[in-house]
């Protein structure tokens, strides 16, 4: 169609929207294995700080498009044990989370620091921020917030995310205020 009538509004929605499902059925795909519970993915030691400096750079253009500034404190060389594929996942659904619901003219910070146990991420948002009786359930399968019930998803993301961290024997907590911004923290066991 664009090798026709050159790149327009229409062209750009539908690349957009077919980049939208490829990730969802990526996603569903993740949780149809991880479900599974007898597939076994390679592991392999994984240079978190290289990774991140991959993943974080797809995030700056949505982010600038609504005037959100990124702020990033990542140690060098901190390494983690897993599935490449399952830590660019989890770091992609926290971000876009991140992104998604933070309004325009907020921040968000992430921070990755080695500890002596556990290897801490944290991502912090000044986004709508979760009611403290909704912290519970917004890791359940197909939850969805009602009040952005009009977002793009079908609330697995979080659930998915979880679901990685527990295969790494790690866990993932969130703490937020309504209308100040939530702070995702997650622990993956440390490599020694």
């Amino acid at each position: 169609m664009e090798l026709h009538n050159g790149e327009n509004k229409w062209s750009r929605n539908i690349r957009e929207q077919t980049i939208r499902l490829n990730g969802l059925m990526q996603n569903l795909l993740a949780l149809a294995k991880m479900d599974e519970g007898g597939v076994k993915l390679p592991s392999s030691d994984i240079l978190l700080s290289s990774l991140l400096e991959e993943i974080l750079p797809s995030f700056y253009e949505p982010a600038s498009l609504k005037e959100i500034i990124i702020q990033e404190n990542i140690q060098p060389d901190i390494i983690v044990h897993g599935n490449r594929d399952n830590m660019i996942r989890l770091i992609t659904i926290l971000m876009d989370n991140a992104v998604k619901y933070t309004e325009s003219g907020g921040f968000i910070w992430i921070s990755v620091e080695q500890g002596e146990i556990f290897t801490k991420i944290s991502i912090k948002d000044t986004g709508k921020g979760i009611p403290l009786e909704r912290h519970g359930t917004i890791f359940n399968r197909f939850y969805r917030e009602p009040e952005v019930a009009d977002q793009d998803g079908v609330g697995i993301g979080l659930y998915l995310a979880r679901g990685i961290i527990m295969k790494e024997r790690g866990f993932i907590e969130v703490r937020s205020i309504t209308g100040k911004g939530s702070t995702f923290y997650v622990n993956l066991p440390a490599v020694q």
